[in-house]
């Protein structure tokens, strides 16, 4: 998997609006290169209209935030670099970020370790790249993908403009010609065949016992990931992400053997808290998962399942988003709050296991209490699922968790909400499921599986339903 150390170029959606922006048309940078907004970088949005004329609403430092338009460094303030990225909608620009990584205090990942370095879109220190990227690309003959050269249905770039390709694109990217997106050039594309597995990935083999709403027995643990479905627009309905929402599940179903349960990082809709397309738009999402009947899906609650915002809380108040996320994929499960633990055991007693579904978004006392209880239980595994990534500012329980996790033992830490798919020591970043790509990786999922070398977590492409990465937590 390619990580690259710039926020890189990834999914446009057709078309533009008022508040998107095409680096075709250098956005609103004033005569000499500077900017004319400047002071909006780390400010925090949740679109482009949140940042004023000439900015954007883009991911970096692990979260949402304003980027003032730019067409080079120069055009930036001290310690910040202009880089291409996607805004909230969905649409290509150039803007100034932070090129530490961070909106926070200290240093963040512009200091890696040897042998990693700075994702600004998670703000972590990754592994380096390993797939090609824009000035690398794969072979043609990728099926389902358009390359530059090849006229199709995409036109994210400006018609007529000097960088936009044949297939309507920018900078060496294809087009998804089943979404009609533009993507990175597919990684996991080495011929008509439409990829092979990496070295060194066997499938599983197949497991006995089942898992259900309360937890279960089973013979090892193999269990599925999805995160970040949602359109690229607020009450977007009519442009939900349905064509690939609906692939990743019917990958997930095709599976042999199927995982046992599926996990989700939240934001399954981008909806007026206060509005009527929430219920509509998270009716898509279940028309999708119900492909899946292997076992339960356990769906983390997002920022977008409250009002949007990434500091919003709705413990004491909820939205119709959320409403409509607790109808939707909690409550059919006999729960009752949007937080939880899935209690896992072998069916042969050599171990034990616990799912900790966290809702950041809903934090308050009861469940801070909740949480440290569940950490303190004793189990051979623990995985943590939660909404934002560990640092995040802004979310309501980040502070407190993140100090509960330095000292609590786990095996993983599965977050979402970066659009993308990345990792760093014993934390996943899975949030590629449909929202406007932030990385140069594309649209997937991912499973876990229990091996004697450790937990292996594994990278799928949507399109091929192809592995494309693999890393072992030991």
């Amino acid at each position: 998997m390619r990580m690259s150390s710039f926020v890189v170029l990834a999914v446009a959606l057709s078309g533009c609006t008022a508040n998107e922006r095409s680096l075709s048309d250098g956005g609103g940078v004033a005569p000499g290169g500077k900017s004319d907004n400047p002071g909006v970088t780390c400010r925090q949005c949740v679109s482009s209209r949140d940042c004023g004329a000439n900015a954007a609403c883009v991911q970096y430092g692990g979260d949402d935030y304003c980027g003032a338009d730019c067409v080079s460094n120069a055009g930036c303030a001290s310690g910040e670099s202009c880089v291409a990225s996607v805004t909230a909608e969905g649409a290509e620009v150039q803007v100034c970020v932070p090129a530490s990584g961070t909106c926070g205090g200290g240093s963040g990942c512009a200091n890696c370790p040897s042998g990693t370095q700075c994702d600004l879109v998670t703000g972590m220190c990754v592994q380096a790249p390993g797939n090609p990227g824009p000035g690398n690309p794969p072979p043609s003959g990728c099926p389902g993908y358009a390359d530059p050269s090849t006229s199709s249905c995409c036109n994210s770039c400006q018609s007529g403009s000097s960088s936009c390709q044949s297939n309507g694109c920018y900078g060496g990217w294809y087009c998804d010609t089943n979404a009609c997106k533009c993507h990175a050039p597919p990684s996991n594309c080495t011929g008509p065949s439409g990829g092979t597995p990496d070295a060194g990935v066997t499938p599983p083999t197949t497991y006995t016992g089942s898992i259900g709403p309360n937890g279960g027995s089973v013979s090892n643990l193999y269990f599925a990931i999805v995160g970040d479905t949602r359109p690229a627009n607020i009450d977007g309905t009519n442009s939900y992400p349905t064509t690939i929402i609906t692939k990743i599940y019917a990958d997930l179903a095709a599976m042999n053997p199927q995982p046992q349960f599926v996990v989700t990082t939240g934001d399954y809709m981008f909806a007026s808290p206060s509005g009527s397309q929430a219920q509509p738009q998270i009716a898509k999402y279940l028309s999708a998962a119900k492909q899946f009947t292997t076992g339960p899906i356990f769906a983390a609650m997002g920022n977008h399942e409250c009002t949007g915002a990434t500091a919003s809380n709705c413990a004491n108040s909820p939205t119709s988003n959320m409403t409509a996320y607790m109808n939707a994929l909690v409550t059919p499960l006999g729960k009752t709050l949007p937080y939880y633990t899935v209690p896992i055991n072998d069916t042969n007693g050599q171990w034990t296991a616990k799912i900790v579904i966290v809702a950041c978004n809903a934090w308050d006392s009861t469940q801070k209490s909740w949480l440290q209880s569940e950490l303190a239980k004793s189990t051979t595994y623990t995985f943590v699922v939660r909404h934002e990534p560990t640092g995040t500012s802004g979310p309501p329980c980040v502070s407190e968790m993140d100090a509960m996790m330095q000292s609590a033992t786990y095996n993983l830490f599965i977050v979402g909400h970066s659009h993308t798919f990345s990792h760093s020591q014993k934390e996943v970043v899975i949030g590629n499921g449909g929202a406007p790509i932030t990385s140069s990786v594309d649209y997937g999922y991912a499973t876990i599986e229990r091996q004697a070398s450790g937990f292996v977590v594994t990278q799928y492409d949507y399109l091929s339903a192809m592995p494309v990465s693999t890393f072992t937590v030991q």
